[in-house]
């Protein structure tokens, strides 16, 4: 339940900052705002890793525990994040938040399946199949009630599809986030270095993004604000998120963040925009299926098991050593 807690508080911090900043960054301030929040994780968890005051020995002991593969693993997470994120905010100067966060979100159980399945060689179980598309339906509903096309003016239609398809490749990208945060917690890599390991490469695109932009002060917000949002929004929440996404089953970290869009949009009402008893109710509706299947699986028995098996209800190959054949095994392979 720990890591429940973690996902949650995660959510409500994205929530409330993303929510308040919509309608007021620009691409620009997108790019600046994944540029400050990332660069900050890094600096803050590596100079934490330092901090720590372990010793040369100390680490290689910590090392030694480790599985093989943690490394490409690493580089896997980092291409991961870099498309996920910067997906997400290019496309939140575009649409709203919570529009942005719905059809992300929504495709995230789904896409859990399908990675899982495609890894494992099996079919999800018919019941997990059905509840992650009853919640991809309920979130494109979702997404319709908050789209901003049909009020929009002429040509909105072709940047919201744009943002759109971005969002999608970032819903695909949360999801194998998921499974190689899973894989790499169970490798013995942990938050802490895993979060201070990730972003390298995001911060640098973003960066170089911004050079070519040139139009540094253009970012809708004021430059101190602009930096507070960043670590409420990217370098706090992110590490509770990762916390969470290491000890959880993927499958329900990616249900549970199905809560993230509806949070999101009850803070858009919150600083005046409008309000619709249609979409609240698909809120409400989603956030309850994610809860009542996120609390179900918390309750089941512990298992052992592979990240990549996640929902496939199939028996799960396991190593001499009796434990579960996971992802980080499958790398370990491939690379040898």
């Amino acid at each position: 339940m720990n890591a429940i807690l973690m996902i949650s508080v995660s959510v409500l911090m994205q929530a409330a900052t993303l929510g308040s900043l919509t309608g007021r960054l620009t691409p620009t301030g997108s790019l600046a705002l994944s540029c400050i929040g990332f660069a900050a994780s890094a600096v803050i968890f590596n100079a934490v890793l330092m901090l720590r005051g372990r010793g040369l020995g100390g680490r290689d002991r910590h090392r030694a525990r480790r599985r093989s593969g943690t490394a490409r693993l690493t580089l896997l997470m980092n291409l991961l994040t870099a498309v996920t994120f910067l997906s997400f905010y290019l496309a939140i100067s575009q649409i709203p938040s919570a529009l942005a966060s719905t059809v992300e979100t929504a495709m995230g159980p789904v896409a859990v399946l399908l990675i899982g399945a495609a890894a494992h060689r099996r079919r999800p179980t018919q019941g997990a199949m059905a509840g992650a598309l009853l919640l991809v339906l309920l979130g494109l509903a979702l997404a319709w009630r908050l789209a901003p096309v049909r009020s929009g003016p002429p040509g909105s239609l072709w940047f919201t599809v744009g943002a759109l398809l971005l969002v999608v490749v970032a819903g695909f990208g949360a999801a194998g986030l998921a499974l190689v945060s899973s894989a790499l917690g169970r490798a013995g890599v942990g938050p802490t270095e895993t979060t201070a390991r990730r972003f390298h490469l995001t911060y640098a695109i973003a960066g170089l993004l911004l050079l070519r932009d040139g139009n540094w002060a253009d970012t809708g917000l004021h430059p101190a604000l602009l930096a507070g949002a960043a670590v409420c929004a990217v370098t706090v929440p992110l590490f509770l998120l990762q916390i969470g996404l290491q000890r959880a089953d993927p499958l329900v970290s990616m249900t549970l963040l199905t809560a993230l869009p509806g949070t999101t949009y009850l803070v858009e009402v919150a600083w005046g925009g409008p309000f619709d008893w249609t979409t609240l109710l698909l809120i409400t509706s989603i956030t309850a299926i994610a809860v009542a299947r996120t609390l179900r699986k918390a309750r089941r028995p512990a298992e052992p098991r592979g990240p990549d098996a996640a929902g496939t209800g199939q028996p799960r190959p396991v190593r001499p050593d009796g434990g579960a054949v996971t992802l980080a095994d499958r790398v370990e392979r491939s690379s040898g």
